[in-house]
């Protein structure tokens, strides 16, 4: 945490659900996701701070999406809706969405799912998370 209104989300938080497989490099871990599409592959609990913010946060995702389809989202501490999701293909640049004050009490995790369809694996390698109160 940079400052009280600037987070990064440790990227070793990640809890591996669906991974088909990983690629461990010095610099980067390659996710190879479940051919399942919807399938969760990470899910990344959200810190207290977070949680204690009472003004929109804008969540900014950087991933290079090697194969297939991401989709980088919040979802809600009941699993039963995403309150935002983006999709991100190859070459995309870093995505972002902003969760509303008054949804942030809702929040839950954040979730990287294998969007592509076919049953196809997407892969990628995530750079960094980060949330930042406006």
């Amino acid at each position: 945490m940079t400052n009280e209104k600037f987070w990064k989300i440790p990227l070793w938080l990640g809890v591996h659900q669906h991974i088909n497989r990983i690629v461990r490099e010095p610099d980067k871990n390659i996710c190879t996701s479940s051919k399942v599409q919807g399938s969760y592959s990470l899910v990344y609990k959200i810190p207290g701070p977070i949680k204690a913010c009472r003004s929109d946060l804008t969540v900014t995702f950087d991933a290079d999406v090697l194969s297939g389809v991401i989709g980088f989202g919040a979802i809600q501490s009941d699993g039963s809706s995403f309150l935002a999701e983006t999709a991100c293909e190859a070459g995309a640049q870093p995505a972002a969405f902003t969760i509303q004050a008054d949804d942030i009490a809702k929040l839950a995790n954040l979730v990287i799912r294998n969007l592509a369809s076919g049953d196809s694996p997407s892969e990628f390698v995530v750079r960094s998370i980060s949330a930042e109160a406006a």
